[in-house]
């Protein structure tokens, strides 16, 4: 996490720990910093990858105004899951994102 200009910027090995560790703790930080940018740029996703699974970000809550940057990210091949995910009013970027075989699920209910 970086705090550079008392900016909160989740990225990098912190960004994948909260993801990895759920949705409820994902949600928890979120809720406590819905300003903070969060930056999974050039993040190889494959790697954390199980086997045939679902890449899943279902139901996530992302910050309200900040910036989420996915630009460049590699998530493998199988199935990547953004159904119900909620981006706020920040800027969201997909940009180069490479989503293998298995594509991207994106749906706003």
């Amino acid at each position: 996490m970086d705090n550079s200009d008392d900016k909160i910027v989740l990225t990098g090995e912190t960004a994948i720990e909260k993801f990895l560790a759920g949705k409820t703790v994902w949600s928890a930080y979120v809720a406590q910093y819905p300003e903070a940018d969060v930056n999974f740029s050039e993040v190889d996703f494959s790697q954390y990858r199980e086997a045939g699974k679902i890449f899943d970000f279902r139901g996530y809550v992302f910050p309200d105004k900040g910036v989420v940057d996915f630009s460049r990210a590699t998530f493998g091949e199988g199935e990547v899951n953004f159904f119900n995910a909620t981006f706020g009013e920040g800027k969201v970027d997909f940009s180069n994102a490479n989503f293998g075989e298995g594509g991207g699920a994106f749906h706003q209910g």
